[in-house]
């Protein structure tokens, strides 16, 4: 029993073959039980259970693809807003660390502390020419001051311990290169996208591609569905060439211009 649970095949193999005349045949399929998409209905009332179901399918899977595809724009959007778009903005200068130090808050999860690294600068050796004046000789001095530089661009307490963020970019007298906003109020010594932030939008979007397709079909299968209820219950006369066309089977049907003229030959 061991054997044969963990090697079917070689006892299948073993076991004597059936003779050729012991074998069956597959026979097309009824039909009355496949029809060219799906099952017809019988009745008109099956017809329309038939549309109901459809229409309810159609709109879970439209609504479920609008919040995702809503979902992927918005935080698209924010993400852009919040580090791509500023950073192009920002200018290149050169920094000398004075002082740093990390403070914290209890307000993480379950009370857990959250931490932000702080470090104090003077920004000089800018790249924006509209900080530039005349100094007291007379020779051209861009403007120098000094600032403060989180960790983050968002200036916001995150979890984790700085300190290594402050070992490398903290330590007082050492000079770095650093961003600056136009109006001197804010200050990077990393410029970091933070990639990680896009993992969820972009399942949404992978997501919401499917459900856009899946929504497309369901939508089709509805209006079938609606042709079909609309046909059964009078709506919609038949034809009688499309009334002989569905009584004929599956096989024998007309499909194209090019099968009317070969049954013509």
């Amino acid at each position: 029993f061991v054997f044969a649970m963990y090697f079917p095949q070689a006892v299948y193999n073993a076991l004597p073959s059936r003779p050729v005349s012991a074998e069956r045949q597959i026979s097309q399929p009824v039909e009355s039980i496949v029809a060219d998409r799906f099952l017809k209905p019988h009745n008109a009332d099956e017809a329309r259970l038939r549309r109901q179901s459809a229409w309810w399918e159609m709109i879970g899977y439209s609504f479920a693809t609008t919040a995702l595809l809503v979902f992927f724009l918005s935080t698209l959007i924010m993400w852009l807003n919040t580090y791509v778009v500023p950073y192009g903005t920002f200018l290149r200068a050169s920094c000398l660390v004075l002082n740093s130090t990390q403070s914290s808050i209890a307000e993480g999860f379950m009370r857990e502390p959250l931490f932000r690294a702080e470090v104090y600068l003077y920004v000089f050796n800018t790249t924006y020419t509209d900080c530039c004046c005349p100094n007291y000789y007379g020779q051209d001095r861009c403007a120098e001051w000094e600032a403060l530089a989180y960790d983050t661009i968002m200036q916001s307490f995150t979890s984790g311990d700085k300190t290594d963020f402050l070992a490398e970019y903290g330590y007082p007298g050492t000079f770095h290169t650093c961003w600056h906003s136009p109006l001197k109020d804010q200050v990077v010594l990393v410029r970091s996208i933070y990639g990680e932030f896009l993992m969820a939008p972009m399942l949404a979007f992978i997501f919401g591609v499917l459900g856009l397709r899946n929504s497309f079909l369901k939508i089709q299968t509805y209006r079938e569905s609606a042709h079909l209820f609309d046909k059964l219950t009078g709506k919609i006369k038949t034809t009688t060439t499309e009334q002989k066309t569905e009584d004929l089977p599956l096989n024998k049907r007309k499909i194209g211009a090019d099968d009317e003229e070969a049954e013509d030959d």
